[in-house]
């Protein structure tokens, strides 16, 4: 795990400015900076190491072959490396490192893109050619990993965080229209796009090819998810998960885990107990005016698999310095409180290990999104009225006006049933700021709000996988796994996810409908799978997301104090933002109001941070802790 920046110019590269930008990563990879340098001086790549395989500096990137025309970085881990060195040393290669880097850099360069089918693993990489002056971006079927990228006059740079490519010349930090219009639609900036313009993101499972002679860019997919069939047994889902986080224990360092005491957690905790030779540690926070089950569950199954547990409650001090924190982490705004929870279980874990396995994905591939259910009882209800759908569709027509009125919040709840078009339905279910609400907080109209589920929708599908498809493409990589990734690399901690191997991603989505969620029951086959492995009073504990209290800390008597946090913030004073608009949506009940006020207040703590450029004047280091964090159990 590490962080990569590259910079192709045909004016040649600033080496002073150029490592000013692989300096902003150094929380990534806090065990080294390297860099290369085309013998020309225009083109150079810069890692951050965090080491994690081949300990020695022969593990180090970038990784350049012996003609010294091919040179290589990556972020993350090929978990298949071994396989594959023994295929190529098949062939004759020989190798100086025992590491992945190494292995991946001479596939790739020998089978160009077409290799890429043949990488087990999380990772987002580069490889550039200086004899064809062509460049290789390609990022993990799932999006584990991010990789960003912008095209500058004369050049191409990327990197694994804007905040770097911000520091190279012909990029500036301007918002993006659109972009903000998807953080006020979803929470997250979804797929392409990133909240500044002029950089995008490089899509999960799609390698880019650019060319610095032509200037020409490509960018291609070379991995989708299909409906296959496969053959549903609980033995089989359980070998796979089994298999799944067996590989993820590749490791030279001691390997630990966040545990929750929810499913997806306790049963890798379960399986990765297994394979290793130490005590496993494992680690909880949960927010002391928050739901503490957590910390209950945690420690059981902790009891029941032998891990060295630690344990912290935490308290969130003052709100404002708190958002400040995150922001200074997370370049791109994230409405997701639980990015202020794993950013501090992150801080804990770091104390003892370099790597953790965390139960992300588990939701997402197995089923386990109350939002499901809710999707599905409204596609059910609509298609009791079979020919008489129309008068649905017509009702919404009539009923759209009135979002832009007092009875707003009615309208657009409505529109789960009635709306003619499915993206539009399911965005009423999973959405933040319609259309109208958006006018009057923004000023502007947006395009369409729900563009993202219009482009990924597949209606050919079984419901339950179209719903779980959705997920896939558009919430798991830009919200879930880009909070896990910015969270643990601001402490150089490496996360690993286990459950979102696309082998078993591949399995669960081919599994009958009804085996994974209906309404009233969800995660069906994954529950069944697990049932030998945890303890009973996890296997039967509610639901519970692992999400801070930030409904207290927006709400009664903390209301006002939110609202002026809006009133006199930046948002307000570039006129970006109307906090009028926003109070009045507030105080008139619209739907998912606390939701919607935080997600403005990491909009604003994010603004102030990346596009004013304004620190907070005694905003302390992310990494370092403080009083807010609480007392240790």
């Amino acid at each position: 795990m590490c962080g990569i920046v590259g910079w192709i110019s045909s004016e040649g590269v600033d080496l002073g400015r150029f490592d000013r930008a692989v300096e902003t990563l150094h929380r990534r990879g806090p065990d080294g900076s390297h860099r290369w340098m085309s013998a020309d001086g225009r083109a150079v790549l810069g890692h951050r190491r965090l080491a994690i395989l081949d300990l020695s500096k022969r593990g180090d990137e970038p990784s350049v072959s012996a003609d010294g025309f091919s040179a290589f970085v990556h972020n993350g881990e090929i978990y298949n490396f071994r396989s594959l060195r023994k295929d190529l040393e098949a062939r004759g290669e020989t190798f100086a490192s025992t590491g992945d880097g190494e292995v991946a850099h001479r596939l790739l360069r020998d089978d160009g893109p077409e290799a890429l089918g043949q990488l087990d693993g999380m990772f987002a990489l580069a490889l550039w050619n200086d004899r064809d002056r062509r460049l290789l971006l390609a990022r993990d079927r799932i999006g584990i990993k991010p990789l960003y990228y912008a095209l500058l006059a004369g050049g191409f740079a990327f990197a694994s965080e804007p905040k770097a490519i911000l520091l190279l010349p012909g990029v500036a930090a301007r918002l993006d229209p659109a972009a903000l219009s998807d953080y006020l639609s979803y929470g997250y900036v979804p797929f392409e796009r990133s909240m500044f313009s002029g950089i995008l993101k490089l899509p999960a499972a799609h390698y880019l090819q650019w060319d610095a002679a032509s200037g020409r860019t490509e960018v291609v997919p070379y991995w989708t998810l299909e409906l296959t069939d496969v053959r549903d047994d609980p033995e089989e889902l359980r070998e796979k998960i089994d298999e799944a986080v067996r590989s993820h224990m590749i490791s030279d360092v001691p390997v630990g885990a966040f545990l929750s005491g929810g499913l997806d957690s306790s049963s890798v905790v379960s399986r990765a107990v297994r394979y290793t030779d130490h005590r496993l540690p494992s680690f909880t926070v949960a927010y002391r005016d928050g739901q503490l089950d957590d910390i209950c569950y945690a420690r059981q199954a902790a009891e029941a698999f032998h891990t060295e547990h630690r344990e912290e409650l935490l308290d969130v001090g003052d709100l404002a310095t708190a958002l400040d924190r995150a922001a200074d982490v997370y370049d791109e705004p994230i409405r997701d409180a639980t990015s202020l929870a794993v950013l501090e279980l992150s801080r804990v874990a770091r104390d003892s290990v370099k790597v953790v396995l965390t139960g992300d994905g588990g939701d997402e591939i197995f089923g386990g999104y109350g939002w499901y259910e809710t999707a599905m009882r409204y596609e059910r209800t609509r298609a009791r009225f079979g020919p008489f759908r129309k008068l649905l569709s017509l009702a919404d027509r009539y009923l759209r006006p009135l979002a832009s009125s007092a009875f707003s919040p009615r309208a657009a709840g409505s529109a789960r049933l009635l709306a003619a078009d499915f993206a539009d339905r399911y965005f009423a279910v999973r959405g933040f700021f319609p259309a109208a609400e958006q006018k009057r907080v923004l000023g502007t109209l947006p395009h369409d709000p729900a563009w993202i589920f219009r482009a990924f929708d597949r209606p050919e599908l079984p419901l339950v996988q179209r719903l779980l498809l959705l997920d896939l493409k558009t919430y798991l990589p830009d919200n879930n796994l880009m909070l896990v990734d910015r969270s643990t690399m601001a402490h150089g901690l490496e996360a690993r996810v286990p459950l979102l191997d696309w082998r078993l991603v591949e399995y669960a989505f081919g599994l009958p409908p009804d085996r994974i969620l209906r309404p009233g029951a969800t995660k069906i086959a994954f529950h069944e799978a697990i049932e030998p492995w945890l303890p009973e009073a996890i296997l039967s504990r509610p639901k519970w997301g692992f999400t801070p209290p930030f409904k207290s800390w927006v709400s009664g008597r903390n209301r006002e104090a939110a609202f002026a946090m809006l009133e006199r913030g930046t948002l307000a004073a570039d006129g970006v933002l109307d906090p009028g608009g926003v109070r009045s949506l507030v105080e008139g009940g619209t739907q998912r109001r606390h939701g919607k006020l935080w997600l403005l207040l990491n909009l604003e703590a994010w603004y102030r941070r990346w596009i004013r450029g304004e620190r907070a004047a005694k905003a302390p280091d992310p990494t370092v802790p403080s009083a807010v964090h609480g007392s240790r159990i």
